[in-house]
C-alpha cells in the first residue's frame, strides 16, 4: 500500500517526473526504474571475493554526489587506496581490478555505488559517507 511522505525534491527532480502528469507519479516511477537497473547489474556477481571486499573497502564513505561524480568515480577511488596495499591486503591482482572497474558501463558505476551504500548502512546504520 502506497505510504504518503514529505519529501523535498530538487529543480532536477521536478522536471524529470514532468511527463507522468503528477510529481508523485514520476519519482515513482524513476525510483522503480533505478532499483530495476541495480537488480538487472547484478554487479557484485562481477567480482571476485577479494575483489569486492577491496571495492567495499576503499568506498567506504565515499560520497558519490552529485551523481555525474559516479562516471569514473569508482575506478579511481579504488587506484587511490591501491597506493595504501588495498591488493595486498586483499590478496587480489590490483591492474585486473583496475581494468575491471575502467569497463563498467555508467548504470553498473551507479548500480555497484548502490550496492556498497547499501551493504554499508547495513553494516554501520549509523555511518554517513564523509
Amino acid at each position: 500500500m502506497p505510504k504518503r511522505v514529505t519529501v523535498y525534491v530538487a529543480d532536477a527532480t521536478l522536471l524529470a517526473a514532468e511527463p507522468a502528469g503528477s510529481l508523485s507519479g514520476g519519482i515513482n516511477r524513476a525510483a522503480d526504474r533505478y532499483r530495476e537497473i541495480c537488480r538487472r547489474s547484478r554487479i557484485a556477481d562481477q567480482f571476485a571475493p577479494g575483489e569486492w571486499e577491496a571495492v567495499l573497502d576503499a568506498l567506504r564513505g565515499w560520497l558519490a554526489e552529485p551523481a555525474a561524480m559516479i562516471a569514473g568515480g569508482p575506478a579511481a577511488e579504488v587506484e587511490d587506496a591501491m597506493a595504501d596495499g588495498l591488493a595486498e591486503q586483499h590478496g587480489i591482482d590490483g591492474p585486473a581490478l583496475r581494468r575491471k572497474l575502467r569497463s563498467l558501463s555508467y548504470a553498473d558505476e551507479v548500480a555497484l555505488v548502490d550496492a556498497v551504500e547499501r551493504y554499508w548502512h547495513r553494516v554501520s546504520p549509523d555511518a554517513r559517507p564523509e
